[in-house]
């Protein structure tokens, strides 16, 4: 199960690999039905050799099935085996395309260690290809017209890197090298059209959410030379930048655990909704140099809604957290407290449901499940949409318990535990 900005789908494989067409749905959030996806069909004599498959969101808020597709045609008579690459985009609920157009980057299988996927984003989707772990090239494109929207591609080994990709956007690093030190800045760029929207100096960690990123500076406790010496440029703590808002807020938290095996790879789009639930971001750290934490931040409204310091969190036991609708999900070793972040008022001990999504038109994901299994470790684990907490727990590829619900008249009112 996969999900972009405002729906979820299934059978639609990202990854552009020799695979068979899959059997998929999209869930319609206007009518409530669950909608076959759509194929592009192979001509006769062709082979199909690679395709990718994304859902994406036009403006107006309408889903389009994109498909990044290779096929081969053999060689007849005096005509050579030809090879041929396209984007292919479907309305879920008609059979034929509403537009095909040549993919211009070289196609899948063309190069060395190719590795192609093709995911979701605002207003359109994102085609990205790395090499090994570096991502390489990023393409957003509009789902209507299949024209690049913004485009950008580095060369391996170089001072310039992309570093990370949302929904929104991405961000490039370029080095600043010193006689000794190389420091990096962060530059932020819309996918809409590729313009620069901010800067983010003397980078060190940095995790992608859906419509942003939190972000630490590399902190040196003597600046070496390349390095920016603004006061500003070398705080500590996690700062938020917000692709939508084009600013950036902070610190909102106290530093990035990224022991946790928590942090999805900033450059997979499809798993930057990890730790957030509609506006929020929970954010935990176990390190006992620098004290635990759990913080939920509402990027709307800017500010912190929700704080446990580390006397708190080793005073109740939490090994666990995870969030969903006003609600934060706590697992312990006693009572298993569902507490409203917005009072701290224990509303439950212990839950048999629980959400994790929130999708457009009063429609959440939820689960049906318990408090977790324990990560069997003394570190403070926070669950979400695509990283569950718990040896042995679902994945986002799992449905197993999962369904969809909404209010009789609009949102989702319950239960939530």
């Amino acid at each position: 199960m996969l999900r972009n900005s405002s729906t979820i789908y299934a059978g639609c494989d990202p990854a552009v690999q020799p695979n068979a067409p899959q059997t998929g749905q999209i869930f319609d959030t206007q009518t409530g039905d669950n909608i076959a996806l759509p194929h592009p069909a192979i001509a006769a004599g062709e082979k199909l050799m690679a395709q990718g498959c994304a859902v994406a969101t036009t403006n107006d808020g309408k889903q389009r099935v994109i498909y990044l597709l290779t096929t081969k045609t053999p060689s007849q008579g005096l005509t050579p085996e030809s090879q041929q690459t396209n984007l292919i985009a479907f309305d879920p609920s008609t059979p034929q395309p509403t537009a095909k157009k040549p993919f211009s980057p070289p196609a899948p299988g063309n190069e060395v260690d190719a590795n192609w996927s093709i995911y979701p984003a605002e207003g359109g989707f994102v085609v990205v290809h790395w090499s090994g772990p570096d991502l390489i090239s990023v393409a957003f494109f509009d789902p209507n017209t299949l024209e690049t929207k913004a485009h950008l591609e580095v060369a391996l080994n170089t001072d310039t890197g992309i570093r990370g990709i949302n929904y929104d956007g991405y961000a490039v690093q370029n080095a600043i090298k010193g006689p000794t030190y190389t420091t990096f800045d962060l530059h932020f760029h819309s996918g809409a059209d590729g313009t620069e929207v901010g800067t983010f100096r003397n980078l060190g960690n940095i995790i992608a959410v859906d419509h942003g990123f939190l972000l630490e500076h590399n902190v040196q406790a003597t600046p070496k030379a390349g390095a920016s010496v603004d006061p500003a440029d070398l705080a500590p703590g996690v700062f938020y930048f917000d692709m939508r808002a084009r600013d950036i807020t902070g610190p909102i938290a106290p530093y990035l655990d990224m022991s946790q095996g928590m942090a999805p790879s900033p450059t997979i789009p499809a798993l930057a909704e990890a730790f957030t639930y509609g506006d929020t971001i929970i954010l935990a750290g176990s390190d006992s140099r620098r004290g635990g934490y759990l913080k939920i931040f509402d990027t709307a409204a800017k500010k912190e809604v929700f704080g446990l310091s580390d006397q708190q969190i080793s005073g109740l036991k939490i090994s666990d957290a995870d969030i969903g609708g006003n609600l934060v999900y706590l697992k312990n070793e006693s009572d298993n407290p569902v507490i409203d972040y917005r009072t701290s008022k224990t509303m439950s001990a212990g839950w048999s449901v629980r959400p994790l999504a929130k999708l457009d038109g009063g429609w959440v994901l939820l689960r049906t499940e318990g408090p977790k299994t324990s990560t069997g470790s003394n570190t403070l684990c926070v669950g979400s949409y695509s990283f569950p907490c718990g040896g042995g727990g679902a994945t986002a590829m799992d449905r197993s318990g999962a369904y969809l619900a909404r209010g009789a008249t609009g949102d989702y009112a319950g239960p939530w535990f």
